[in-house]
């Protein structure tokens, strides 16, 4: 449905499917609802040490500081 902006147009929301088969969709999804266990899984997938395992807060700072074309996402 869509919304009128400051009665100067309509503004339509995407599809799910465009979010879909956005390229960048699997960073986007890792991002923003990766769980503690996630991250504690993939660090046991790798082979490093449990004891300082990240938050998701903090992995997505980490994410964003590997890779700062992230920052235009947030």
């Amino acid at each position: 449905m869509p919304d009128k902006f400051k009665n100067i147009c309509w503004v339509y929301p995407p599809k799910i499917k465009d979010i879909l088969d956005e390229i960048d969709y699997p960073v986007y999804r890792k991002m923003f609802f990766s769980t503690q266990e996630d991250i504690e899984d993939e660090y046991t997938e790798m082979g490093l040490d449990l004891t300082n395992v990240p938050t998701p807060l903090q992995y997505l700072f980490a994410l964003i500081h590997v890779d700062p074309r992230l920052k235009s996402i947030i």
